[in-house]
């Protein structure tokens, strides 16, 4: 078991953290990263003052450094007396801090000799970029008493500015006497392509953006890249403790969709709520891709007080909806008292279920759709769950969002959810390409010496960086022929019937070459192979279907319409019988109900050995980078 470290000006605190509360976040380019935790201090021993310095380690190894940024007293329960002995009570400490990399944004590049001077860091157009960072660092920063070190700042390149009023002929201005750090870092490191931050042991690091330094993969996706451990077994794929502070909405990438907007949302460390006010709602996008099949939720939310009750109008109210499942609970108006009425619910036939609960408590709903039937049932939270469910419905709810939830307020309490959990079972594959990888995909993928025009694995041009896969273009080959790379998957067999999914990014028209680029994953099999390709036609438009060069003699691929420069996701289904739709839309948009294509597939070729998976980038001479993101394969439901 790893032995984890948390102190506060060198002091541990570990034993004393509410280790359920503890987020440590580090961000890319500069970014500032974050962290919450909450330290138990029945004894009150403890003091806590904003710019104390916090440190993680893991095994002895440092992970994360910065400073306190907020301390505050917090309590076990809602309401306590601390009148009566006030030196005794329960309380905790709720921390907030932000790494060291807040430090871009704090300090300010000014001339020593002249604080007060408007002067232009102005450097020739042959000056190497380590030179010009490190000319920074050492002469125009109030840094003294930070104790920050730059010995792993790299030489990349010689940065061209393109600033208005500037040529390249005679170099350009990095930064204007008032201009903080990050922007005179920022200016250097958008010309040469090249990352920069400050590491957990103060040491400034500017690196080329395919250095990998991490020795960990850090992602809420923890089997992005593999095969789901146990064959697909019960799965967490989203989790949210609302643990962060956020003003202005839940923050973590929630997107309010309808209601009053996000100005009445928020997050306090511990839990989400929508501030009290006469009708005010709010639905925000969950931060995850759709969902596909059985999946289970579970949540916390809050029941309102009696004081709150409201004689029209909804009162407590909470709405879900993940994949093919979608839930409600409320409370009825005018209730009598204590415990009251709560109705719950599940799609899509929403026969309403009485479920006693007691005012002013937090309850625990957990819902699921296993394929066939909707499920919902609810407890007090910190109580036993109950066995059996409270509300079931045959069917599945077709979504309206697709990941989404609904937190109404009342005109004198918030509405407040928290601990939301997403899981699935029937998830047997995904690939996030949240990794680094120079040459090849990494993960399970494997080079293909059969399916591939470069020599060997070494000389592979496909790469994997800023959260996609990608597949550069080559001007030395001709604009048609078999300009390719393929990528095999042995642990990735083909399902008798399932769901692929994955996004593909269609730049813009002058990027794209003759035919190309195209992307395509083949669920190989020695007589049911299903295909799925997606790319350039000519004159310009853009199709989707089965194998472009092994085409069905019944499924003809479609053309779809398409905006430039935008990602899209490509769907494939299948039954035993290999009745098969293939869908395309937006991401991030609805899914069409309509498949675009859709037919039984009767080639019974395989592509190769048939016995696994096949990802295939066919690529130009002209144009970006191919690229391709978020493939998930899942079982069909029971």
């Amino acid at each position: 078991m790893s032995v984890v470290v948390i102190s506060v000006s060198g002091t541990p605190v570990t034993d004393d953290v509410l280790i359920a509360t503890a987020q440590f976040i580090v961000l890319v380019n500069g970014s500032p990263g974050q962290c919450a935790f909450q330290v138990r201090d029945d004894a009150h021993v403890y003091s806590f003052t904003s710019g104390e310095p916090i440190t993680l380690t893991i095994d002895g190894t440092l992970y994360w450094g910065g400073y306190i940024t907020r301390a505050r007293y917090v309590y076990p329960l809602s309401v306590m007396d601390t009148t009566v002995t006030p030196d005794t009570v329960s309380r905790y400490w709720s921390i907030e801090g932000v790494d060291y990399n807040i430090l871009f944004q704090k300090r300010i590049v000014f001339k020593p000799s002249d604080p007060a001077g408007k002067l232009d860091w102005m450097y020739p157009v042959d000056e190497w970029d380590d030179t010009i960072i490190n000319d920074i660092f050492d002469n125009y920063l109030d840094i003294a008493g930070d104790g920050l070190t730059r010995t792993d700042v790299q030489r990349i390149a010689k940065p061209i500015l393109d600033i208005q009023g500037v040529t390249h002929k005679v170099g350009g201005m990095i930064a204007s006497a008032g201009m903080t750090w990050g922007e005179a870092m920022s200016a250097v490191a958008k010309a040469t392509g090249a990352v920069y931050y400050i590491t957990p042991d103060k040491n400034l690091h500017y690196v080329d953006a395919g250095t990998v330094t991490s020795a960990y993969t850090l992602t809420d996706r923890p089997y992005a890249g593999g095969t789901v451990p146990g064959g697909g077994g019960e799965v967490v794929v989203f989790t949210d403790p609302f643990t962060r502070t956020e003003v202005g909405g839940f923050g973590a990438g929630y997107t309010v969709i309808d209601g009053n907007g996000e100005a009445y949302s928020s997050v306090n460390g511990s839990y989400a709520a929508v501030a009290a006010r006469a009708s005010t709602w709010t639905v925000v996008a969950i931060p995850h891709d759709l969902i596909y099949g059985p999946v289970t939720v579970q949540m916390d939310f809050w029941v309102q007080s009696l004081a709150s009750l409201q004689a029209s109008g909804w009162n407590t109210f909470y709405y879900f909806e993940v994949g093919h499942l979608a839930w409600q609970i409320y409370i009825p108006t005018t209730p009598t008292g204590s415990p009251m009425d709560a109705l719950i619910s599940v799609g899509p036939g929403w026969d309403d279920v009485v479920v006693p609960v007691d005012a002013s408590s937090w309850y625990t709903v957990k819902a699921t759709y296993d394929g066939s039937t909707s499920s919902a049932k609810i407890w007090k939270r910190g109580t036993t769950e109950p066995s059996a469910w409270q509300a079931t419905d045959l069917g599945s709810s077709e979504w309206t969002y697709g990941m989404m939830l609904e937190v109404d307020a009342l005109t004198n309490e918030e509405g407040a959810i928290d601990n939301l959990t997403i899981s699935q079972s029937n998830l047997v594959y995904v690939d996030t390409f949240t990794r680094d990888v120079t040459r090849g995909l990494g993960g399970d993928w494997v080079w293909s010496d059969d399916d591939s025009r470069t020599r060997d694995a070494a000389k592979a041009n496909a790469y994997v960086a800023s959260g996609s896969a990608r597949l550069p273009p080559h001007p030395d080959l001709p604009l048609t022929g078999d300009n390719y790379e393929s990528f095999s998957n042995p642990g990735l067999a083909k399902r008798d019937a399932g769901v692929l999914r994955f996004d593909v990014w269609i730049p813009a028209l002058v990027e794209q070459d003759l035919y190309k680029p195209a992307i395509g994953i083949v669920l190989d099999h020695p007589t049911t192979p299903v295909w799925t390709y997606v790319g350039r036609d000519y004159p310009g438009g853009w199709w989707v279907g089965p194998w472009e060069y092994q085409t069905d003699p019944t499924v003809t691929r479609v053309a779809f319409a398409f905006d430039p420069s935008t990602w899209y996701t490509i769907e494939t289904a299948w039954d035993v019988d290999r009745n098969t739709e293939w869908r395309v839309w937006k991401q991030g948009a609805t899914r069409p109900t309509t498949p675009t294509l859709s037919g039984q597939l009767t080639l019974n070729t395989p592509l190769n050995a048939g016995t696994h998976t096949w990802l295939d980038f066919w690529y130009g001479a002209v144009g970006v980078d191919a690229q391709i993101d978020n493939i998930y394969l899942w079982d069909p439901a029971p």
